[in-house]
């Protein structure tokens, strides 16, 4: 993990300074976990860029008793324990090079992905992880929850390209990206419905459909 913290230190300032540019009203905070129990708040929400680096640099990778890590424990602090403004995009940026504990391990982690899911889809989160596709012989548990609520996944593979590299990508994704909400005024009554939306931005006009029940 220590290559991945040293990554992260490196371009924390550069990616919330980034952030700030766009126009984008944010607030910073960290969460760091290794085994369970061990994960913590490190940092409470501050739109200090240079808060948010000074405690990004005081991160060090010790302990921990196996090579699996909480990430699914932190993750869930993160949407639980975390004071998000009421109308803020709440948007959670996951890092690991290790597997996550699950509930059958010793020591157990206290989340599930079943509960994780619900909590982003309850909450409107947004979810990114640099993590391995596979632990173990099966996909990640991380890489399952990405995948079931439509977040963003950047394989870490040290033979190819570095954690660098994965910032900057996740960096102009999330500088670039929107949510809408549409609450219909419609009762449910099982009929399908379409919803049509249409941008335009310096006179070029982009469009996307959906459908819900």
């Amino acid at each position: 993990m220590g290559g991945e913290i040293n990554g992260l230190k490196n371009n924390a300032q550069s990616f919330a300074e980034s952030v700030e540019a766009e126009g984008i009203d944010a607030r910073f905070s960290l969460i760091s976990f290794k085994d369970s129990p061990g994960t913590e708040i490190d940092q409470p929400f501050t739109s200090s860029v240079s808060q948010f680096q000074n405690s990004v640099d005081s991160l060090r990778a010790r302990g921990g008793d196996d090579f699996p890590e909480d990430s699914l424990d932190a993750i869930n602090l993160s949407l639980s324990d975390l004071d998000f403004r009421p109308e803020a995009q709440k948007v959670v940026f996951h890092i690991t090079d290790a597997a996550s504990h699950s509930t059958e391990r010793n020591p157990p982690t206290d989340t599930t992905v079943d509960e994780l899911e619900t909590r982003f889809r309850t909450e409107g989160a947004t979810f990114f992880t640099v993590s391995p596709r596979n632990t173990g012989g099966s996909q990640a548990k991380v890489v399952e929850l990405a995948d079931r609520i439509g977040g963003t996944f950047a394989e870490l593979n040290r033979g190819e390209r570095s954690f660098d590299f994965f910032l900057s990508e996740l960096e102009g994704d999330l500088t670039t990206r929107y949510q809408i909400r549409y609450r219909s005024t419609l009762p449910a009554d099982g009929s399908g419905r379409q919803v049509d939306l249409f941008v335009t931005d310096t006179g070029t006009t982009a469009n996307a459909t959906g459908a819900y029940i």
